[in-house]
Formats: structure tokens, C-alpha cells, sequence
């Protein structure tokens, strides 16, 4: 415990420095803070801060009802590619091998 104190004692000029950057980014850290204070204020940033909220919504809308949807969704996924391929044959008969 001497030894530590000892030494602590001699380092005066490193805890003093520390101290002073410490103060620095305090201040700092207020005057961001004052800044970003005033930024939100404006209606760009107000706009942009309700456009946020409404995509969280929508992302927290998807998550809920994700698994139900999709499970109800999943059954007709290939319903596209084959109604497609019909339209297409039906149009284009000599076609129809190159898409094959």
C-alpha cells in the first residue's frame, strides 16, 4: 500500500492531465448535447424522427405477423412460375422449348 501511494504521489502531473482531458470532453460532451438538443427542434430532424418510428413499427408489425403470413403464403409461391409458364406457352408455342 506505501509502495502504491508512493508512486501515486510521484505521478501528480499524469493524474492532473488526466483530470484536465476529463474536464474537456465534459464540456464537450454538454455542448453536443445542446447542439443536438437544438437539431431536433427543426422540422427536418422532427419529420425524420417520425419516419423512423413508423418503420419501426412496420418492422415490429412484420415480426409479429411474419410466421403466421408466411406459413399462409408459402403454399401458393409456385402458383406464379406456373401460371407464367402457361401465359408464355400459350402466346409463344414455338417458344416454349427454349424456356424449357
Amino acid at each position: 500500500m506505501r509502495d502504491a501511494l508512493l508512486r501515486a504521489s510521484g505521478a501528480s502531473d499524469v493524474f492532473a492531465e488526466a483530470l484536465d482531458i476529463a474536464n474537456t470532453a465534459w464540456d464537450e460532451n454538454i455542448a453536443l448535447s445542446k447542439e443536438a438538443e437544438q437539431r431536433y427542434k427543426t422540422m427536418e430532424s422532427r419529420l425524420q424522427l417520425l419516419k423512423n418510428s413508423v418503420a419501426a413499427l412496420g418492422i415490429a408489425i412484420y415480426e409479429s405477423t411474419d410466421e403466421g403470413l408466411g406459413s399462409a403464403v408459402d403454399p401458393c409461391h409456385g402458383l406464379g412460375g406456373r401460371a407464367d409458364t402457361g401465359f408464355f406457352q400459350r402466346r409463344h408455342p414455338r417458344a416454349g422449348a427454349c424456356r424449357r
